[in-house]
């Protein structure tokens, strides 16, 4: 690695990694990131199209998808009154100056009056105040706004709680700009499209590059026509040299599938299989469906029925489940199966259209067993 490379590689992992780097919680890397900010917005730039925002408080990358996924969401939002709450929250803030202060109630009020539909919002409803607390300490976590006094958990149990915080400087910088007035689009599917339109202006190169690092793989389909892998396999030594040059990453590409993929597991990212009980029983499964050869389509995947689906999770039961954690020991097939195929569509592992599961070539990469003298003893020492 060339020197200043590695400075290089950590400046944008942290910047992918993060929301933002806040420069009163961690000056040594704004610091850094300050020291390379032309070469890292160079890079980012070129190959990802992104805006790399530098603040004298912060430093922020906007991460666009080309297609978002539902796991790209706040992990700690439960339903749509989470992220309804949320803008609410944010709009409020937007009418504040820095350093201004404000009572929860205040909050309370204006997220009431401004909610799309104010009649369905029951402060007396528990899930409604539960619903307040996680986007409240979301704000918090986010550095939006400061705490000064008060414990926002307690309003979980009674709605007349009080608390007080203050607006920071970060909240007037959460939003991004959009490329025309958000009420001129007619739905989320309207901003997608529009980001689209100034990616397809550039060619293939930013929408490889953000899928490749912003993706857990991408699956050659017939919605992209082959265009985007014969950008790939064409532009594969470039795309190689930079993300080992750049990234921890190795990049891998087979007929039907491209991924980055990593030797030795590290903290800060996310990566498959994670620590999750759940993530190797999938690991099981991907071997049931190796172990029988499916037929499979031009693109590599291959369409069961949920019936088929639960066969097979039933053989996986019966074949594994002795190594189990009690949890997932005595869990029905049936929420087995659900669980299952929710958590292979994070991965993209697999697409669920309607009543069929389609699974992608990648998971055909995957193996999970148990070593010869493994008894199932360890699940039930964890009980």
């Amino acid at each position: 690695m060339a020197a200043g490379d590695d400075q290089i590689q950590e400046g944008l992992a942290q910047l992918f990694e993060n929301y933002w780097i806040l420069r009163e919680e961690n000056p040594e890397l704004y610091h850094q990131l300050r020291k390379n900010e032309k070469e890292l917005k160079r890079i980012i730039d070129e190959k990802f199209g992104l805006r790399l925002h530098i603040h004298s408080q912060f430093i922020k990358l906007e991460k666009i998808p080309t297609d978002p996924k539902g796991w790209m969401g706040i992990t700690d939002f439960q339903d749509k009154m989470d992220y309804t709450m949320f803008a609410c929250a944010l709009a409020f803030m937007e009418t504040k100056e820095q350093n201004d202060y404000f009572l929860l109630s205040h909050l309370v009020e204006d997220i009431r009056e401004n909610y799309p539909d104010p009649d369905t919002l029951d402060w007396t409803n528990y899930r409604h105040r539960l619903s307040l607390v996680r986007v409240v300490s979301r704000l918090l976590d986010l550095h939006l706004m400061d705490k000064i006094e008060g414990d926002i958990t307690k309003f979980a149990q009674n709605e007349e709680f009080e608390a007080l915080y203050r607006v920071t400087l970060y909240a007037r910088y959460f939003m991004r700009s959009y490329p025309q007035d958000i009420y001129q689009y007619e739905d989320w599917h309207a901003l997608v499209r529009d980001e689209m339109e100034n990616i397809d202006t550039h060619g293939r190169r930013w929408e490889v590059y953000r899928e490749l690092i912003m993706h857990p793989n991408v699956s050659r389909t017939p919605e992209n026509n082959d265009q985007l892998f014969n950008y790939i396999r064409v532009q594969r030594r470039s795309i190689e040299d930079f993300f080992e040059r750049y990234t921890p990453f190795h990049f891998e590409l087979t007929k039907d599938t491209a991924m980055l993929t990593m030797t030795e597991r590290k903290k800060m990212y996310t990566l498959f299989p994670s620590q999750q009980a759940i993530d190797e029983i999938l690991l099981q499964m991907a071997g049931l469906v190796r172990d029988r050869r499916p037929a499979r389509d031009p693109f590599g995947r291959v369409s069961l029925t949920m019936p088929e689906w639960l066969l097979l999770g039933q053989e996986l039961q019966h074949e594994f489940s002795h190594g189990w954690s009690k949890e997932y020991r005595e869990m029905s097939t049936d929420r087995l199966a659900e669980k299952l195929v929710t958590q292979a569509v994070d991965w993209q592992l697999v697409e669920r259209e309607a009543e069929q599961v389609v699974i992608l070539p990648v998971f055909a990469r995957f193996r999970g067993v148990y070593s010869k003298n493994f008894t199932g003893k360890a699940a039930d020492q964890d009980e």
